[in-house]
């Protein structure tokens, strides 16, 4: 990373602190290096969103030279606190061997996660996943599934992807994929709704 992409990343954490976090004992940065002692002692403190920014901070080198292997470590503590957006960083980590062993099984498990979390690119990814049989048994009407999860997540999606996949399945295999994609969405709206009225806030941090 630049020195001058290293210096926008600082202008945008710094920018970031003061709502990424809550409940830290820690005081409100005004420089570029408080904002790292912040992000680091707020995540020590033991607050998810401040554990997946320091993440953040850690993979992308902004203080420095990047350091996989302590991001990881960060985006696992914030993943097991719910943060969805550490779950889908860490999966990418586990699915191209960053800073962690390459486990693809690792990698679908924490992209569901992430999805379920309300990350549209969790959903992306799953779809190159299962299209491609990259690390897992490759499955079309999962792949379908997620393709079409995907783009009702706001993804941008080729048409000619969509087309060959389907131009390779069955019509029984294509309903399939349609009715999977529909069932996963009725059961995402009733989590949300269970969450809304137990007073869940939700994914943790966002990118």
């Amino acid at each position: 990373m630049t020195r001058a992409a290293r210096i926008a990343g600082l202008f945008s954490l710094l920018a970031l602190a003061p709502i990424a976090v809550t409940g830290a004992e820690v005081p409100v940065p005004k420089t570029y290096g408080d904002a790292m002692r912040w992000y680091q002692r707020a995540a020590e403190a033991g607050q998810p969103r401040a554990q997946f920014y320091y993440g953040v901070i850690l993979e992308q080198g902004v203080h420095g030279a990047p350091d996989l292997a302590a991001a990881a470590r960060w985006y696992g503590r914030a993943a097991d606190a719910g943060s969805a957006m550490a779950r889908y960083n860490l999966a990418q980590m586990y699915e191209r061997g960053l800073g962690v062993d390459r486990v693809p099984a690792r990698a679908v498990a924490l992209y569901e996660q992430a999805a379920e979390g309300g990350i549209a690119a969790a959903r992306a990814a799953l779809a190159a996943i299962y299209a491609q049989g990259a690390g897992v048994k490759r499955d079309p009407v999962r792949a379908m599934m997620w393709l079409r999860l995907a783009q009702s997540g706001g993804i941008a999606i080729d048409p000619g992807l969509t087309s060959a996949l389907a131009g390779e399945m069955f019509e029984a295999q294509r309903a399939e994929a349609a009715e999977l994609a529909r069932a996963w969405l009725e059961r995402a709206a009733a989590r949300s709704a269970a969450g809304a009225a137990g007073g869940d806030s939700g994914s943790q941090g966002s990118r």
